[in-house]
């Protein structure tokens, strides 16, 4: 068994490590998030720019309408059950 030394060293040393890693810039949720964000300044998500200059009316060709797409069929009540969507996938991805 660790004594209450040992773990305290061990913490301190976890401590110093991860400290030092953040101060050098190796976060690897800033490089996910780095990732991501390289991947969603794709022109793909954007698409061309609408032919009224505006707004597309009839095409799906931008990221937040994908993302709103996704989450009206997440919405829609599952039916011949008595369990809710919150019940069944938590309330995370609406909030």
């Amino acid at each position: 068994m660790i004594s209450y030394s040992q773990q305290a060293m061990i913490a301190r040393e976890g401590d110093l490590l991860t400290r030092e890693r953040l101060c050098c810039g190796l976060s690897i949720f800033e490089v996910i998030l780095n990732r991501i964000k390289s991947y969603l300044d794709d022109p793909v998500w954007t698409g061309p720019s609408p032919a009224n200059g505006i707004i597309h009316v009839d095409e799906c060709s931008e990221f937040h309408r994908l993302c709103s797409a996704l989450q009206f069929v997440y919405c829609i009540p599952v039916t011949g059950t008595e369990y809710t969507i919150e019940e069944l996938f938590g309330e995370g991805f609406i909030k």
